[in-house]
């Protein structure tokens, strides 16, 4: 998996540490807290995001290299510009997917540092 753009990292670890720590002793489930984390780093997730318990879309072979070029694009020039190109879309689900894949992206980041146990 490809690293995270440096700016995003030193933003979004502190956040999500500062989250997990204040909601001691009973956190809520890493994957979740990165996902606000993120969504509150970026605004503009939020418009986006699918209700919850929707759900999952499966994308097309298309979708799925659009995707994969915005999560390239989170990693060379940061997440806000493969948000904003990712609202070019138009698409809520290319949008959702690739939080979906920032939120992993993260957390493999989280588990290779040490800062979390996976589970």
């Amino acid at each position: 998996m490809p690293e995270m753009h440096p700016h995003d990292a030193e933003v979004l670890m502190p956040s999500f540490e500062s989250v997990r720590t204040l909601e001691k002793p009973n956190p809520r489930p890493d994957k979740e807290i990165i996902k606000e984390v993120i969504a509150v780093h970026v605004p503009d997730l939020g418009i986006a995001h699918a209700p919850k318990g929707a759900q999952e879309v499966t994308l097309s072979p298309h979708e799925e290299e659009v995707v994969s070029g915005l999560v390239n694009r989170a990693v060379t020039a940061g997440i806000r510009k493969a948000v904003a190109e990712a609202l070019n879309t138009h698409r809520p689900e290319i949008i959702e997917a690739l939080h979906d894949r920032l939120v992993d992206l993260m957390y493999e980041k989280l588990v290779a540092a040490g800062r979390i146990d996976p589970s």
